[in-house]
């Protein structure tokens, strides 16, 4: 394990204070902005939507009616060797504060197959 001492550890401890207080300044603007009233409050949205928009990631992302379903929905997408994990669902797909599977955009028709074979109902599958 690597401990920092010394200019570097003070160099990332400002940096992580500055972060921490760009973010409280932050989440409260794009609230104000038009962003949903839970934007304040959630960190993971936030992150994911600041990603989303500086294209960090290229997914897609299978809509189900409810949290339980994004669950039992991974089973067999992790039988057949698609790779996913669960994260909230995007903003501009949907304003609730819900749960959808994350997969990869060369993985969508797959994950859509074994899903239907395995009588998964789903929403949908966007890409993000």
């Amino acid at each position: 394990m690597v401990v920092l001492r010394g200019t570097t550890c003070r160099r990332w401890r400002v940096l992580a204070a500055v972060l921490y207080c760009l973010r409280r300044i932050l989440a409260p603007l794009l609230q104000f902005a038009g962003n949903p009233p839970n934007m304040g409050i959630c960190v993971a949205c936030l992150e994911r939507d600041i990603a989303g928009v500086l294209w960090l990631h290229r997914a897609a992302v299978v809509l189900v009616y409810s949290a339980s379903y994004a669950i039992r929905a991974e089973k067999p997408l992790h039988m057949t060797g698609i790779q996913s994990k669960l994260i909230p669902v995007p903003r501009h797909l949907s304003s609730n504060c819900g749960v959808c599977v994350w997969i990869a955009q060369s993985d969508r028709e797959a994950a859509r197959q074994v899903l239907q074979q395995a009588s998964m109902e789903i929403d949908g599958v966007h890409d993000i």
